[in-house]
């Protein structure tokens, strides 16, 4: 099975990264492909724009997202959210 992981969370010394660690090496362990997207490093920047927000009318998306859009393609996948649940850090 094909994962695709998007992880946000600024301290890889956290929970969350542990989290992200065991899970991932597990998968691994079954041979499961792997994509983690981690939204601090590529600095997503979650904010939507009026600019984007126009865009979603006309059917056009920004660069940022096309290109995310083709990191994972295809079927039989698994999407997996690993984040802070704190209330200092946003979602």
């Amino acid at each position: 099975m094909r994962h695709l992981i998007i992880y946000a969370h600024p301290n890889d010394e956290s929970l969350n990264h542990s989290i992200l660690n065991t899970v991932t090496k597990h998968l691994e362990s079954q041979n499961h492909e792997i994509i983690t997207r981690d939204l601090y490093k590529i600095s997503f920047d979650p904010v939507l724009s009026l600019d984007d927000m126009q865009r979603q009318f006309t059917g056009e998306a920004a660069e940022d997202i096309k290109r995310n859009r083709t990191i994972f393609p295809g079927q039989n996948r698994l999407l997996s959210f690993i984040r802070s649940g704190g209330r200092a850090c946003l979602p």
